[in-house]
C-alpha cells in the first residue's frame, strides 16, 4: 500500500477521534457506543438466528456491548468494534449455511492425524507455520479464508477466491497502516496468504481475544478465563467443520493449524482430534511475554486516541493470561502423556522444539519434526524450505516498552520453574 494512503488511513482516524473526544467532553457521553439493539438492525433474520441459538456466541456478545462504555476506547475503536462483531456473526451465518447444503460432502473430508502449533505465542510459532506451509503435502488455512470463513476454496483458487482474497488484502493493509506499518512489519510482518492462529475462527465463535486485556472488560475477562473443557470441546467441534469445509478440495493434504496456549485448550483439543500431533516451541517464557506485549501494544492502538496511550493498564491481564496459560499446558500435558501411555505404541503425540535451536538452524529442526510426523522431507521440499529461510529477513531485537519488572520476573520464574526445567529451557539475556 502506498504511504500516501497510509497517512491518509491514519488522519481519517486522528480526525475521527478528536471528534470522539470533543463530543464526550462537551456532552460528557460517547457519539457511538454499539449495543444490541443496534446489531439486530444490521443483522438479517438467518443472522439474528444464529446469534439466539448459540448461547456462547450470544453471551459474551452481551458482555462486550454491556461493557464496552466502560472502557478508554475513542470514537474510531467503537465504531471498528462494532462493524468486527457485526462481520463475526455474518460470516458465520454464511458458514452455517454453506454447511447445511453441502454437509454431505464436507462430513466426509478425512482430517488424518492433523498437526497442532500449540504453543506460546512469540516463540517463532508463525514463522514455522509459515514456513511448513511452503511444502504442499500440508494445508495450512491462509489469513484470508480465516477472515471470510472461506466455503471451500477451489484447487486452484478460482475468480471467487481471488476476488475475496483481494478484499481482505485491502482490510489487512488498512489495519496494519492504522497501527503504523512498520511497527507491525518489524513484529509480525505477515500477509493474508500466509496461514494465521484460529483466532479468527474462534471470534466467529464468541471467543473475542481482542477485547480480553481492555480495561474495562473485567466481566467479559472473567468470562473468558471461565470457559470450561466442555465449552471448549464445543467450539472445536464446530470449528472441525470449517477445517474440513477449507479442505474440501484439498483432501490429499495433512491439516496443520495453529492455536497458541493462550487462546485454546490442549485437553479439547486432543479429545476432539484424537489422533492429532501437537508441536511446542519453548522459549524463555518472560521474554516471549515481553515480546508479546509490545505486538499487542502495537495492534490496540486501533482502538484508542494516537495521543493517549492505554495500554498500562492492558499489561497485566496479558501477563497473566500468559503465565495461567503455561501452567495449565503443562499440568493438561502431564496428565495426557500419562494416560497415553497405556495406549500408544512408540510415538508421541508431542514434539518439542527449543526455540533457540529452531533460531539457529531451522532446516534442522523441520527434518527432527518431519522424522517423527513420518513424513517424507524429499529433496525438492527442502530446496523450498531452505530458499524460504534465506529470504526470510532478520528484525533484530526490539526495545521492549512495556515487560515483566525485575521483580515480578523472579515470581514468574518461581511460578514457571517446574515447566522450565522439565523442557530444559534456555534463559535468555534481555
Amino acid at each position: 500500500m502506498h504511504i500516501i494512503m497510509r497517512s491518509l488511513y491514519i488522519c481519517m482516524k486522528f480526525l475521527i477521534d478528536i471528534v470522539g473526544e470533543a463530543y464526550y467532553k462537551i456532552f460528557g457521553c460517547h457519539l457511538f457506543v454499539g449495543s444490541l439493539a443496534r446489531l439486530y438492525d444490521n443483522l438479517d433474520e438467518n443472522e439474528k438466528k444464529i446469534l439466539q441459538e448459540d448461547k456462547f456466541l450470544m453471551e459474551n456478545t452481551s458482555l462486550i456491548f454491556k461493557e464496552l462504555s466502560k472502557t478508554k476506547m475513542s470514537l474510531f475503536g467503537h465504531i471498528v468494534t462494532f462493524q468486527y462483531l457485526i462481520r463475526c456473526i455474518k460470516n458465520r451465518a454464511k458458514f452455517e449455511d454453506y454447511y447445511k447444503n453441502n454437509r454431505h460432502l464436507i462430513d466426509k473430508v478425512e482430517l488424518v492425524k492433523p498437526v497442532f502449533i500449540f504453543t506460546q505465542p512469540r516463540t517463532g510459532s508463525s514463522f514455522l507455520h509459515c514456513l511448513l506451509a511452503n511444502d504442499k503435502s500440508w494445508f495450512a488455512p491462509q489469513t484470508w479464508m480465516q477472515m471470510t470463513l472461506s466455503i471451500s476454496p477451489s484447487n486452484p483458487f478460482s475468480k471467487f477466491d481471488l476476488n475475496e482474497l483481494k478484499k481482505c488484502e485491502k482490510e489487512h493493509h488498512t489495519f496494519r497502516s492504522l497501527n503504523f506499518w512498520n511497527d507491525i512489519k518489524m513484529t509480525h510482518d505477515l500477509d493474508v496468504t500466509d496461514p494465521e492462529d484460529i483466532y479468527f475462527e474462534l471470534s466467529c465463535y464468541g471467543f473475542f481475544i481482542q477485547f480480553y486485556s481492555m480495561e474495562g472488560m473485567e466481566e467479559f475477562r472473567h468470562a473468558m478465563d471461565s470457559i470450561t473443557t466442555k465449552q471448549w470441546i464445543d467450539i472445536y467441534k464446530k470449528m472441525k467443520r470449517n477445517f474440513k469445509c477449507y479442505m474440501l478440495n484439498y483432501k490429499e493434504r495433512r491439516l496443520l493449524a495453529m492455536n497458541h496456549m493462550c487462546l485454546g485448550n490442549l485437553d479439547a483439543i486432543c479429545q476432539v482430534f484424537p489422533d492429532s500431533k501437537i508441536i511446542t516451541l519453548y522459549r524463555d517464557p518472560i521474554m516471549a511475554i515481553n515480546s508479546l506485549l509490545s505486538l499487542v501494544s502495537i495492534m490496540s492502538r486501533i482502538y484508542f486516541p494516537y495521543w493517549r496511550c492505554e495500554f498500562s493498564a492492558m499489561k497485566q491481564p496479558v501477563v497473566d493470561l500468559n503465565v495461567n496459560a503455561i501452567v495449565n499446558y503443562f499440568e493438561i500435558r502431564c496428565r495426557i502423556e500419562e494416560s497415553e501411555k497405556k495406549t500408544l505404541e512408540s510415538s508421541s503425540r508431542f514434539i518439542d522444539i527449543c526455540f533457540n535451536d529452531f533460531v539457529r538452524n531451522p532446516l534442522e529442526q523441520v527434518k527432527k519434526m518431519y522424522s517423527l510426523l513420518e513424513m517424507e522431507l524429499n529433496d525438492d521440499t527442502e530446496s523450498i524450505l531452505s530458499e524460504y529461510i534465506h529470504q526470510q529477513v532478520s528484525h533484530g531485537k526490539l526495545d521492549h516498552k512495556y515487560k515483566i519488572s525485575p521483580i515480578d520476573k523472579d515470581y514468574y520464574y518461581t511460578i514457571l520453574q517446574e515447566y522450565i526445567h522439565n523442557f530444559n529451557i534456555e534463559m535468555e539475556k534481555e
